[in-house]
């Protein structure tokens, strides 16, 4: 009979110690459960505030004490790697004092057998229960009894394969030592840190290059509108000396003030051109200048193009008479009245002719005109057969002041702001200017503009 009772007893023992290890076992996994819990809603919320903008300092500081409390170590902190420098500043900490932990500042190593060199370089996690007591730790034997540690367990923040800085959890007297579930969470923070880091510098920089944009465009609209205050003075200046020697010239050449001799004539004539070639000039500049300061206003009226291209080209006849050149202007189709700026459109057919004109020898212009009603506009085509423009120049040719090249400029005058000014109006009434060129053949520019301009 005490056989039987002793091996009850036994039995139930085994059985109580079976159901303790059990309980334990099942205690243990709950525990990493609700590790891995934590872990995912610090995550989760490390994600969140950072998609709301927030700043990466407040999130470090978080995440520092977040990972302490799972690994239950004393301490935490994120170094991060300064490359001008090259050295490893504490960014964030959780545990140490922090007069101490703002004076460490970690020289990059060079030696492959360092440490830190293994964890920054070769991307390992290094796991000391006992630091002093690995070789290796040696030449930081200073900063460990500065920062009362005695135990470690650090990892690399790494981008793309390269590190950015470490993360490290730290005790002064741990109880039980790091565990490979410490390691693997430690891990997992890394590369969400490493992340948010990455991220938050990127923002950093695009608001810093957001902002250094933002200066130099303020900086280059007050240039340009000081350059168009000055030009546009300059000018004035310019046009009432100018508008005297054409009109005394004028009156010598209509012999109000005596008979004028043949020998006097040729170069009175010569000052008459010329100051009309510098008055034109002058207010090519002038209108270039009031377009580019904003200040040019729009007269909205009923514009008949076909009568207001005839006109046109009626007053541009002297210009080639002499020349063996010939002009043919033709109409696509009935081409109807639009609502936008007479003058302006005057001024931007006047352009285009004369620059036809000038860079077309001999051989032919064509102009045409044609409705559009698809495009709910007109169009304007100005071809000629002369030098053409090379490849090269033709995005250039709507800038002002750009030539086409030096030797041109010599041998046809100007000093490339017409078709500048041309852009610029068409721009204005809300229209399109096109050019096609072949060097040596000719070109054709091509002029869209609305039925209604909407001002």
């Amino acid at each position: 009979g005490m056989i039987g009772v002793s091996s009850d007893i036994t039995e139930r023992k085994e059985a109580e110690e079976a159901l303790r290890k059990a309980k334990e076992a099942l205690e243990e996994k709950m525990g990493q459960l609700q590790k891995r819990l934590a872990i995912s809603q610090t995550l989760h919320w490390v994600s969140n505030q950072f998609a709301l903008g927030g700043e990466i300092d407040l999130f470090l500081g978080r995440i520092v004490k977040e990972v302490a409390d799972l690994t239950e170590a004393a301490k935490c902190s994120i170094g991060l790697i300064d490359p001008e420098e090259e050295k490893l500043k504490p960014q964030a900490y959780y545990g140490f004092k922090e007069e101490v932990i703002r004076r460490v500042e970690v020289p990059i190593p060079r030696n492959e057998n360092d440490l830190l060199y293994r964890i920054l370089r070769r991307g390992e996690t290094v796991m000391l229960n006992r630091i002093l007591g690995d070789p290796r730790a040696e030449r930081y034997r200073e900063m460990v009894e500065m920062l009362e540690i005695q135990s470690a367990l650090v990892t690399p923040l790494q981008v793309r394969g390269k590190s950015i800085g470490v993360v490290g959890v730290f005790d002064k007297f741990r109880e039980k030592p790091f565990s490979s579930d410490d390691l693997q969470l430690l891990q997992t923070v890394a590369n969400q840190i490493a992340g948010v880091i990455s991220i938050g510098r990127y923002y950093e920089d695009l608001q810093k290059t957001i902002q250094e944009l933002r200066r130099k465009t303020i900086e280059a609209e007050e240039a340009s509108r000081l350059k168009s205050q000055f030009l546009s003075n300059v000018s004035h200046e310019f046009r009432t000396p100018l508008n005297a020697i054409i009109g005394y010239t004028s009156l010598l050449l209509d012999k109000r003030y005596g008979p004028v001799g043949e020998s006097q004539a040729v170069p009175l004539e010569g000052i008459l051109r010329n100051a009309d070639d510098l008055l034109k000039l002058v207010n090519d500049v002038l209108d270039l200048s009031r377009i580019e300061a904003g200040k040019t206003a729009i007269d909205l009226s009923s514009v008949e193009m076909p009568s207001l291209i005839e006109d046109v080209l009626d007053k541009m006849k002297p210009l080639i008479e002499k020349r063996p050149l010939s002009i043919q202007w033709r109409k696509i189709n009935e081409i109807p009245k639009i609502e936008s700026d007479p003058l302006k459109i005057r001024q931007i057919v006047v352009n285009l002719l004369s620059n036809a004109i000038k860079f077309t020898p001999q051989g032919m212009i064509t102009v045409e005109a044609e409705d559009l009603p698809e495009r709910e506009g007109i169009e304007v085509r100005v071809q000629d057969t002369g030098i053409g423009i090379k490849p090269e120049e033709t995005s250039k040719i709507f800038e002002a002041f750009h030539q086409i090249d030096g030797s041109m400029t010599r041998e046809y005058g100007g000093v490339g702001l017409g078709l500048a000014i041309v852009k610029n109006m068409v721009d204005l009434l809300k229209g399109e200017i096109h050019v096609r060129s072949e060097y040596g053949k000719g070109s054709r520019f091509t002029l869209f503009l609305p039925y209604r301009l909407q001002v």
